[in-house]
């Protein structure tokens, strides 16, 4: 096989049409060559390595030939616009070919190359007859241009397959990412009766809400209710409603209840942009996500705040006690002396709170473990009692 050769095989597999199902755009082209040039007979034939396949046929049953029996194999190698037989006992390529010798008994062929942009010939637009015949300039030009719009066609067709297999492999990647996503990415569409339902929704559903049904919540968004806190329901009703009417954004925090969150308190958010239809309904593009550290984290310095102002009350009053003593007109060295120490002892009081409390922000910043507050109190006590008096 030539390298011209082997390029056009590989030209033609590209375009992935051998042994496909037929098309109705290239069987109305083959009726129409075969009305406009009066033949019996009208092919598009793909020429493969060793046969020939018809991908339209008008007037015969034959689905293939070997590549030794075709006609078109010719066609594309002459060069020519169209290729004529006109009788082929007389040629001495086709004289000895069953396809003349016996049934159907060809005894006229015209040819048009179908090529790609790049010149590769692919196969043909044919007609064939059973006697002998003349085309006329109108008929072969009839054919010249049914050929061109067979090949635009196959050339379109690849390149939506092209573009299919593209937004497949897009689509397989969004997917990845969405399921990778530290949460639940999701589409939720709702209709002006109040049916809502999930066209779209990532695996992490499985994670965060393993109670739920991917397959349910496509069908309707209602079960994913059956999660929520009862007190937290109507709550979130009514937000869908307001965004619905008002597409405002969807910004709402919530409560679950489901079973394998029993041993701790858990609170999810949804956030997600409103899309009016032109049929009514809306559609959010949006997330769900876990917050139930934050909200941990976020209850865990509400408290660190009031233990610090319980904490310092203690050495704050004792300051303004010793305070009101300095203000007095008659003080003895002894009494300097003595609020000199209860001075030192404050202020390490508070030193000692200060920096441990500190080191434990520090290690809940980091890690979000809980915050042993007594552990925090019993160093400042023990760090108290062994303060230089």
């Amino acid at each position: 096989m030539t390298s011209r050769e082997k390029a056009r095989i590989e030209a033609l597999q590209k375009f992935r049409l051998l042994n496909t199902p037929p098309e109705q755009e290239l069987d109305e082209i083959t009726q129409l060559a075969s009305l406009i040039c009066d033949t019996p007979v009208s092919l598009i034939s793909l020429v493969d390595k060793d046969e020939q396949w018809f991908k339209s046929k008008v007037g015969t049953d034959l689905v293939s030939t070997p590549i030794e029996q075709s006609f078109c194999r010719h066609a594309i190698d002459s060069g020519e616009e169209v290729y004529i037989v006109h009788n082929p006992l007389n040629h001495m390529n086709f004289r000895e070919n069953k396809l003349v010798t016996s049934d159907p008994h060809i005894r006229f062929y015209a040819g048009v190359p179908l090529r790609t942009e790049d010149g590769h010939g692919i196969g043909a637009l044919c007609v064939i007859d059973k006697m002998e015949r003349i085309l006329s300039k109108k008929q072969i030009e009839g054919l010249k241009i049914l050929a061109k719009k067979a090949m635009r066609f196959i050339e379109y067709k690849r390149t939506i397959k092209h573009q299919y297999e593209k937004l497949k492999r897009i689509n397989a990647q969004i997917l990845q990412l969405t399921d990778t996503f530290p949460g639940i990415i999701f589409q939720l569409e709702m209709a002006p009766e109040g049916k809502m339902w999930f066209p779209f929704i990532s695996k992490g559903i499985t994670v965060i809400h393993p109670d739920l049904d991917i397959e349910d919540l496509h069908k309707d968004a209602m079960k994913a209710f059956e999660v929520v806190h009862l007190d937290d329901v109507p709550m979130l009703q009514a937000g869908i409603i307001k965004s619905f009417q008002e597409l405002t954004m969807m910004d709402m925090e919530y409560r679950i209840t489901a079973s394998h969150y029993q041993d701790r308190e858990t609170w999810h958010w949804v956030y997600a942009k409103p899309e009016r239809l032109e049929n009514g309904n809306v559609v959010w593009y949006g997330t769900f996500q876990d917050i139930s550290e934050k909200k941990a984290y976020v209850a865990t310095l509400e408290k660190i705040i009031f233990d610090i102002s319980h904490v310092l009350r203690k050495p704050v009053a004792n300051l303004m006690g010793l305070t009101t003593m300095v203000d007095k007109d008659s003080i003895q060295d002894e009494t300097v002396k003595a609020i000199c120490q209860h001075v030192t002892a404050t202020a390490n009081e508070l030193d000692s709170y200060i920096r441990v409390l500190n080191e434990t922000y520090s290690e809940k910043r980091d890690s979000y473990a809980p915050l042993d507050l007594g552990r925090l109190q019993d160093e400042v006590k023990y760090q108290d009692s062994h303060e230089i008096k």
